[in-house]
């Protein structure tokens, strides 16, 4: 596969199971970088910053890479999203102005099939279903209402990782962002 135009592309995941193998199946295909941002918990315990701090620093990384072509894995929309789903004040006005000079497709997984927010992973991470909910209906609004980046939505209900993959991959040859 021909990448033919500079292609950043920002997975978010609104339904909460992983999108791993998902992201790295594309990848593969496209041979492009994962970026992910390590998590902050570890970060935090050692009592360094705060998560504004943290994730201003990976958020600036991204914007040196603006003219390279990479897959991010949950990070810079989150950020904003969980802003305005739970009405937390914070220091993120810059990622407005950082998202427009870079330029992404985001990639937002959705389900129709609330059922899926119960996945065994999820319940690992002790997160309410009423909060599951909240996060995806904030995903999902947040999209709609914004008109800052291409989104393309994808519903992951009964699709293994592969069929995922290859509709994002008919996608990109579609809007000519790729060349199979």
């Amino acid at each position: 596969m021909k990448i033919l135009k500079r292609l950043i592309i920002f997975c978010e995941s609104g339904v909460g199971p992983t999108i791993d193998k998902i992201i790295q199946k594309i990848a593969n295909n496209l041979d492009l970088p994962v970026l992910k941002m390590i998590s902050p918990r570890s970060h935090f315990r050692k009592g360094t910053g705060s998560l504004t701090e943290f994730s201003f620093v990976f958020n600036q990384v991204l914007y040196q890479l603006r003219h390279t072509n990479y897959i991010v894995d949950n990070g810079l929309m989150f950020n904003l999203i969980d802003r305005e789903i739970y009405k937390k004040k914070s220091k993120l006005s810059y990622i407005y102005s950082l998202i427009k000079k870079i330029d992404p497709l985001v990639i937002f997984f959705t389900t129709s099939k609330k059922s899926m927010l119960f996945e065994k992973k999820l319940k690992k991470l002790s997160v309410s279903f009423s909060k599951k909910i909240k996060i995806l209906n904030g995903y999902e609004s947040y999209f709609k209402t914004q008109q800052m980046v291409s989104v393309l939505t994808i519903d992951i209900a009964n699709k293994t990782s592969i069929e995922i993959a290859n509709e994002i991959l008919k996608y990109l040859e579609k809007e000519k962002f790729i060349e199979i």
